[in-house]
């Protein structure tokens, strides 16, 4: 018995099916013999082509990684997805993560059941308890998948951490690929990387180990200071300048520039890090419920 003979066996079908099929192959390679075995090389060439696209096909569908959702509270986690929305890796940014990521599998999960297991961790709860909050940063090499991680995050994610720990308790963000690149090279996840590059344009001394190391509240509230200190000192310099030294002229400026800069903030625009050279200075598209203290 030949190979060709010994796979046919192997078919799930009926004897009689098998025998005719059989004795009409024989036939016809008696009849043609050179024209059918040169038909079924070239047969064989196509299924072990289709075969090996087939292959990169799945490889591409089930390994490539083209989409990224960072979570970050004080644990930092970034989860990677394959072309289906499915988790193909998560890696721990800092020694908080760790103590999340060691317990849990989430290789396989659609993103949105993935990020939610990471909050509801008994280990995340605890770093939920006291000023949180959740900061979420998506991208995508496709912008129609980038678009639907941010709505979906942000429709069920963010509305649920909101609902539990306050209005301004959680941000979903969506980023550029210059600052997720910047982001791995500082090994910062890229909602991690944003506020560490918002606190460096007023403090040149702060590093991404610090930052690294740091609650998202605790670099939110650092960012606030920065801008306030920097508003201040604007306000004073203008306030010198114009010749109206006077106390009720300072506080009315101040008054004015913080209302430029949140008006600023709320149009910072969807797209975080492009707006402003790939710098990572801009402030993203952010939940509608997240006020920014």
């Amino acid at each position: 018995m030949n190979r060709f003979e010994k796979a046919f066996d192997e078919i799930h079908a009926s004897q009689q099916l098998k025998d005719d099929t059989m004795r009409f192959i024989r036939k016809q390679t008696a009849e043609k013999p050179k024209k059918r075995t040169g038909f079924i090389f070239s047969a064989a060439a196509v299924c072990c082509a289709v075969m090996f696209i087939g292959v990169i096909g799945i490889y591409g569908a089930f390994f490539q990684k083209i989409s990224y959702v960072s979570v970050d509270v004080n644990p930092s986690i970034e989860i990677s997805l394959n072309r289906l929305n499915r988790v193909v890796s998560a890696v721990a940014m800092n020694e908080d993560g760790e103590k999340i990521i060691s317990n849990l599998n989430l290789n396989g999960m659609e993103y949105e059941e993935a990020v939610k297991t990471v909050l509801n961790a008994e280990k995340t709860q605890g770093y939920l308890k006291d000023e949180p909050l959740v900061s979420v940063a998506v991208y995508s090499d496709d912008d129609a998948t980038a678009e639907t991680l941010y709505e979906t995050l942000s429709g069920t994610i963010a509305n649920e951490v909101t609902a539990k720990y306050g209005e301004d308790s959680a941000e979903v963000i969506q980023v550029d690929s210059d600052t997720v690149s910047q982001a791995h090279e500082c090994g910062m996840t890229a909602g991690r990387y944003c506020e560490y590059m918002k606190i460096k344009e007023y403090d040149d001394s702060v590093t991404p180990e610090e930052c690294n190391n740091s609650s998202m509240r605790q670099l939110r509230k650092r960012v606030q200071q920065c801008q306030s200190e920097g508003q201040s000192e604007n306000g004073s310099e203008n306030a010198s300048q114009s010749g109206e030294g006077n106390k009720w002229g300072q506080q009315e400026q101040g008054q004015n520039s913080q209302s430029t800069s949140a008006s600023s903030q709320s149009s910072g625009g969807k797209q975080y890090g492009k707006e402003n050279g790939g710098q990572g200075n801009g402030n993203g598209k952010q939940n509608g419920k997240d006020n920014q203290e």
